[in-house]
């Protein structure tokens, strides 16, 4: 036992000056977090363990999924009630996509309400909100997947609300439908979109901030500030302070640990009873329900229309000079 112990070390200390491990783990897990760190900050990781499923169930996925206008739809029926454990490696990925959606809008709101989007911050908003529109782009191209009847209408408006970008809208909807029209490349353009675009573009960002929050550290949770330190501030606003920090491990950590493993009978729950949604494969001109990741632009349209009723009729009767 004693010689295994002796060998462990020594392949870490022979390591250790070669990768630099020690400094590695102290500007990670060890880096110093504020005592004032609650529960809302976990929901960070929690974004990154549910993009960690999305990435391992759509790898499994790939294997079997075909993506060819003719087979597309039967290789995820294949998969759903033949494959050995395909209905629930879809459960995961449908409802994990769904979760990754709520939660970063969780975290975004809480560090938005909290002030944490502040200087010295301003970065780690900025790629926030890239990651935000690109787990956007995820969940609205997995959907297109299926082709079946929904996804050939959500990439129609899809395509048709990208063609009116202002100067590049026309070159936009052609680089998303791969051509000018709706087509058997353009499941293969979306496929591609959606296993190597998008998923390289959150790795790079989902790198860069976290480097963001390793190099200035978690903001602290807002506090008034005594009267004191207000008159030497000049301000009479929240203001976040710097306490006595905790590290990261085992404090943070720990709660991100516990937050998982709370969250797990909560997903076997959704998989045991609901598992993956059911879609109709058949022609059909009933109402279809507008897809969730551009319904938010089809409701903000259609109330911004009662406003610009009235300016665009004062515009039109302007005086022509």
């Amino acid at each position: 036992m004693n010689a295994l112990i002796r060998f462990g070390e020594g392949t870490y200390r022979w390591l250790d000056e070669r990768l630099g491990l020690a400094m590695v783990f102290k500007a990670t897990a060890g880096h110093a977090i504020p005592r004032s760190v609650n529960w809302w900050y976990v929901f960070g990781s929690a974004v990154l363990t549910a993009f960690m499923f999305q990435v391992v169930t759509g790898i499994f996925l790939a294997f079997t999924y075909v993506p060819s206008p003719d087979h597309a739809y039967a290789s995820l029926d294949y998969i759903s009630h033949h494959q050995f454990l395909g209905n629930i490696l879809r459960g995961l990925h449908y409802w994990g996509a769904s979760a990754m959606v709520l939660l970063i809008f969780i975290h975004m709101t809480a560090h938005f309400l909290t002030g944490s989007y502040k200087f010295p911050r301003e970065l780690h908003w900025l790629t926030g909100a890239v990651l935000l529109i690109l787990t956007f782009t995820m969940a609205f191209t997995g959907q297109l997947l299926r082709w079946n009847q929904d996804a050939y209408w959500a990439i129609s408006v899809g395509a048709e609300q990208a063609s009116r970008t202002p100067l590049i809208g026309t070159w936009v909807g052609q680089l998303l439908l791969a051509g000018p029209a709706i087509g058997g490349q353009t499941l293969t353009r979306i496929y591609a979109i959606h296993i190597w675009l998008v998923p390289a573009g959150i790795f790079t960002f989902i790198g860069v901030h976290l480097y963001l929050v390793i190099y200035k550290g978690i903001s602290e949770w807002p506090y008034r500030a005594s009267r004191s330190i207000q008159r030497r501030i000049g301000r009479s606003t929240r203001r976040f302070c710097t306490r006595t920090a905790s590290r990261f491990s085992p404090v943070g950590y720990g709660r991100m640990q516990r937050s998982r493993y709370w969250s797990a009978p909560l997903w076997w729950r959704l998989l045991s009873f609901w598992g993956p949604r059911r879609w109709d494969p058949r022609p059909t001109h009933e109402h279809r329900p507008i897809p969730s990741q551009i319904g938010t632009s089809f409701g903000t349209l259609r109330s911004w229309r009662w406003f610009l009723r009235p300016a665009r009729r004062t515009l039109l009767s302007w005086p022509q000079r």
